[in-house]
């Protein structure tokens, strides 16, 4: 998929204003984050690491002038548990899985290929039960993945009682049903933002369609959905 409908199949998914979707692209591209080349019919495909950093730039809610700083700042959250690590990275079939964005572009990946977490995961959830949320003013992630929980910290937050303290489920609970990205206030001033399966199901199919036409129609699907 190429770099226009693929911005503009992410800003539909999200909800996101789709003027606003090309600047933070293009702040994401101009600083080597997303994936260059010629312009026209030769221009490069996107690739699921593109819509990984793209997803976070855009769910952080900063402006076009702040995303880029926002998204270095959350691509760098790393799942702080030895033992969540593992079984994150066995969920995922990927070993070593550093950063948030990391996280994010495999589960992008087993998704475009129907890999179903299900199959792995011992509480028999399903797929579908897949929540990312970003609270932003707290700088953290929470990920729901079947039957599991993990949270993504910065380094310096790990001794941070006031983060390791907030609720993160209250948050998804809250969240349920979700079919775009949502801004709620929660526990106070902190800003959560959340991204469903459905969401990263719509951006993988779209990156794996394979020509234009069915991303054509995807898009087009998306927006009457917005619209309607």
């Amino acid at each position: 998929m190429k770099s226009g409908l693929f911005i503009e199949l992410t800003a539909c998914t999200l909800g996101v204003e789709l003027g606003t979707a090309k600047l933070i692209a293009r702040s994401l591209r101009e600083a080597g984050w997303l994936t260059t080349g010629p312009r026209g019919t030769n221009a490069p495909d996107m690739k699921p690491e593109d819509a990984a950093r793209l997803i976070i730039a855009l769910m952080t809610g900063a402006p076009p002038a702040r995303a880029l700083q926002s998204f270095l700042k959350f691509r760098k959250l790393k799942c702080k548990d030895h033992n969540g690590k593992k079984l994150l990275g066995e969920l995922l079939a990927y070993d070593g899985i550093e950063g948030l964005d990391q996280c994010v572009t495999s589960i992008i990946e087993r998704t475009a290929v129907g890999f179903s977490i299900a199959k792995m995961d011992h509480f028999g959830a399903p797929v579908e039960n897949l929540e990312l949320l970003l609270n932003v003013s707290q700088g953290f992630a929470y990920l729901k993945l079947g039957g599991h929980s993990f949270h993504f910290f910065a380094a310096k937050s790990d001794a941070n009682s006031e983060v390791q303290n907030t609720k993160p489920t209250e948050c998804l609970d809250n969240a349920k049903g979700s079919l775009a990205m949502h801004t709620r206030e929660t526990l106070g001033i902190q800003t959560t933002r959340a991204i469903t399966m459905a969401e990263i199901r719509a951006i993988a199919d779209g990156i794996s369609a394979g020509s234009p036409s069915g991303v054509d129609r995807q898009v087009s699907s998306l927006r009457k959905r917005t619209n309607g």
